[in-house]
């Protein structure tokens, strides 16, 4: 079978497209035939320093998907060949871009035919890590939230949830896509390149942080009183930076079955949207990361494998 594959940290370009042996499930594991892969910004973080921890190397690359199951193992109870399934793996268990891959039930949801095959390879670890984030947050109907890079793969679908959740919703993008965020129901669309989004940090309760650096830090010292930061990218203040009258989570999204198959009906009910910027066959999935790497995605990349 095919598997994008990593063989050394540290350039994207030495990620290649390799035959190797098909998996055998374990007891507990699914094995699924993958459709179609979705690309996330930890996919070209992995490849260039590995990313959270040591990682055995040849990886596989590729942390969501859609596909059909092939085979379980014995243990297994809530899916069966043959059903249609969207998954994410663990975070250090990638492995998504490939022909095949191994996962266990907390990995899966079930995904009803009405659902494209696009759309369900690209929601698990961004809408997951959306949901998660706004739970950790503790967001509440009434409440406004800013969401900076609010067409992201994250971003784009936390806007969404954070209106579903009853939220007033401001949300940062390029001048271009300021369309897209009125679309996708904004209340506040910011031009980042017009307006210093810190201008509205103080009208807001909650702020997700996905890009950390000098916009997190910026962020932080506009905060007012009793807000609170989540941070998906482990954005760390400096000494002299630190609150203690602003609350900072960082947090790392788990795959959750439960949740998932919440997203997953959120999409088939046509009350949450994924956005695909493009879609790349697996032979160039170095052409697809490098183009995620260099920013500018709105939604979400998708790679085409079946």
């Amino acid at each position: 079978m095919r598997a994008a594959r990593v063989h050394r940290f540290g350039s994207i370009g030495d990620v290649t497209v390799d035959n190797v042996p098909e998996p055998v499930p374990l007891p507990d594991q699914v094995l699924v035939r993958v459709v179609s892969a979705a690309l996330n910004p930890i996919d070209y973080k992995v490849a260039l320093t590995g990313h959270r921890g040591a990682r055995t190397l040849p990886l596989t690359l590729g942390f969501d998907a859609v596909g059909t199951v092939e085979a379980t193992g014995p243990d297994v109870s809530s899916v069966s060949v043959g059903d249609r399934v969207c998954l994410m793996t663990d975070i250090m268990e990638p492995g998504t871009a490939a022909d095949l891959v191994l996962a266990r039930e907390h990995n899966l949801a079930k995904v009803p035919a009405e659902v494209p095959d696009p759309i369900a390879a690209g929601l698990p670890l961004a809408g997951l890590t959306a949901l998660q984030a706004w739970s950790l947050a503790g967001i509440e109907e009434g409440q406004s939230v800013l969401v900076h890079g609010g067409v992201g793969g994250v971003g784009h679908l936390a806007v969404q949830l954070a209106k579903l959740s009853g939220a007033t919703v401001y949300a940062t993008s390029s001048r271009r896509n300021l369309d897209l965020l009125d679309d996708l129901g904004v209340d506040h669309p910011i031009d980042y390149q017009a307006t210093p989004p810190v201008r509205f940090v103080g009208s807001v309760d909650v702020v997700l942080d996905t890009q950390g650096g000098a916009v997190a830090a910026a962020t932080l010292r506009a905060m007012k009183p009793g807000t609170t930061l989540v941070s998906i990218v482990g954005f760390q203040p400096e000494e002299d930076e630190v609150r203690a009258d602003v609350r900072i989570e960082r947090m790392l999204v788990e795959p959750r079955a439960a949740e998932l198959d919440t997203l997953v009906g959120l999409v088939a009910d046509h009350r949450l949207r994924v956005i695909i910027h493009d879609t790349t066959p697996l032979e160039r999935f170095v052409d697809a990361l490098q183009a995620l790497h260099a920013g500018h995605t709105a939604g979400k990349r998708i790679i085409a494998v079946a």
